[in-house]
């Protein structure tokens, strides 16, 4: 949790411990008036957190540690929820249009959606690696192939 949150939790303990045995003082409302300051002004950030577009099933490691089958992947775009495939993704900004690309990095950068709904800039390239990130540990739980590992063996063993 962030620091601001833990605060308000504590102003807010404080003014319950404070209210009940003295009643409603100046030190009771200036807690209480610090507390609601620090509430208001985290709501936006939890709420951040709270629309990551990103869904894992159930044998992600994001969920448990021990996996009992196929992980899967899921990522909500402005056209819904669609299933990430075996490549990862990056984020581009048309330069005519300004809209924000999710594409699949694969040889023809082939377009997976659009991410104009979504947050700000800064918030969609967090949510881009959370989702890189939930890739590659899917991969690792579905013991898929590693490109770039098999080029550098086969590069090792032809010199």
């Amino acid at each position: 949790m962030r620091p601001n949150i833990i605060f308000g939790m504590i102003f807010v303990i404080i003014i319950i411990v404070t209210y009940f045995p003295f009643g409603v003082n100046w030190f009771t409302i200036c807690v209480f008036i610090l507390s609601a300051m620090f509430v208001l002004l985290n709501l936006n950030q939890v709420r951040k957190w709270y629309a990551v577009p990103l869904c894992v099933g159930i044998n992600h490691p994001f969920v448990q540690d021990e996996p009992m089958g196929l992980s899967h992947v899921k990522v909500k775009t402005d056209q819904g929820w669609r299933v990430v495939g075996d490549y990862r993704l990056k984020l581009s900004q048309d330069p005519l249009s300004k809209e924000w690309r999710l594409h699949i990095d694969d040889e023809e950068m082939s377009m997976f959606g659009t991410w104009d709904k979504i947050g700000n800039e800064k918030s969609r390239t967090t949510y881009l690696s959370l989702v890189n990130q939930a890739l590659a540990l899917r991969d690792t739980v579905n013991q898929a192939e590693d490109v770039f590992e098999d080029e550098i063996f086969r590069n090792k063993e032809t010199s």
